[in-house]
């Protein structure tokens, strides 16, 4: 059995209403090794890519799927 192991946490709660008291308070932290082995979101999800961050001219390009670095109060001064 693996210590952690792949997919959508999320996905799994879909179906829950989220009015239930057993998930009020619940932090819900995603898997973030399941979001960039989504095929649905990366062209090669398996393989180091550099360019699925990278525009044809090779500049970064934030993507919304991947916000890690560009969101909240303490974002990357890089961005």
């Amino acid at each position: 059995m693996s210590a952690q192991r792949q997919g959508w946490v999320l996905g799994q709660l879909s179906s829950l209403s989220y009015t239930s008291s057993s998930l009020q308070g619940t932090i819900i932290l995603p898997n973030l090794a399941a979001v960039l082995c989504d095929p649905e979101c990366w062209w090669t999800p398996r393989q180091f890519n550099p360019g699925h961050f990278l525009d044809k001219d090779g500049n970064f390009v934030v993507r919304d799927i991947f916000p890690p670095f560009s969101a909240g109060h303490q974002m990357c001064l890089g961005d």
